[in-house]
């Protein structure tokens, strides 16, 4: 299986469970692979949110899978854009997909509107899930037909929003 694997954020504490998000229900016995897995402590565990739009399993995380704050995501550029707007991004902006001719038109107005509602300058990127959106932006402008860069910035986006880190994020958390 083809993903990408990184991390999104620095805690040195032992990674106690790992969640698998599934895009449909999860099925054992039809062998299902997650579409995204994120590791974390019990600190962090105990603080995120929800997961959009994900149908979450959690489970006791093997040794062998970090440290606290490694995402791996399964999904396909493309897949992950739609994923990301319809499961989290449209609801935390109020910004509509369906309202823009490019992903780069619509990540820009998205990022623009959170730092107008959070107060933050859109030209400081921070830690947090607003700056991530920003560096998505940057990226698709950039680089309209490269997709793979900037579906990694919104996937690290959405953990730090779960994690409830939506306006910045310290450098080291824990």
């Amino acid at each position: 299986m083809h993903g990408t694997t990184r991390a999104i954020h620095r805690c040195d504490a032992d990674v106690t469970t790992a969640v698998d998000g599934f895009t449909d229900a999860p099925d054992p016995a039809a062998g299902i692979s997650p579409a995204v897995t994120v590791t974390y402590c019990a600190d962090h565990l105990a603080r995120s949110r929800p997961w959009h739009r994900l149908h979450t399993v959690e489970r006791a995380s093997d040794p062998a899978e970090g440290r606290c704050g490694w995402a791996s995501d399964f999904r396909g550029p493309r897949t992950g854009y739609q994923d990301h707007a319809d499961g989290w991004l449209n609801d935390l902006s109020g910004i509509d997909r369906a309202d823009h001719a490019t992903w780069a038109a619509y990540l820009t107005a998205l990022h623009r509107e959170l730092c107008a509602r959070y107060g933050l300058d859109p030209a400081q990127i921070g830690g947090g899930a607003i700056g991530w959106i920003g560096l998505t932006a940057a990226e698709a402008t950039a680089m309209p037909d490269h997709h793979e860069g900037a579906a990694i910035f919104l996937v690290d986006a959405e953990i730090l929003a779960i994690m409830g880190l939506v306006e910045d994020a310290p450098e080291q958390c824990c």
